[in-house]
């Protein structure tokens, strides 16, 4: 069995048990599937199955989708900005007198 399907199945496992217990939040279940979802569409890619890679695929942007709106990309929001500060324009010349 190939590797990425394993890894992938993996993630979807744990989503799929978090979920269900109620440990983890619905838009963490769907950040874990996203990538799990992307890894199973790459080896789809690799076996030339390619309606399964498009629709794995599109699993994927859905799922990312849900985990980014579901609050879960606030941390990368947050450093995406703290990146965006360090090359705003700073004024290096003296300030003139009038």
């Amino acid at each position: 069995m190939p590797l990425l399907i394993v890894i992938g199945g993996g993630l979807l496992a744990c989503a799929v048990a978090g979920c269900l217990t109620g440990r983890i939040a619905r838009h963490t279940a769907a950040g874990l599937t996203g990538p799990a979802n992307g890894l199973i569409s790459l080896q789809s890619i690799r076996e030339g199955l390619w309606l399964a890679a498009v629709f794995n695929g599109a699993v994927c942007a859905f799922c990312l989708y849900v985990w980014w709106h579901g609050g879960g990309g606030d941390d990368t929001r947050r450093r995406l900005r703290q990146l965006r500060r360090s090359f705003k324009a700073v004024r290096r010349t003296a300030p003139t007198t009038a």
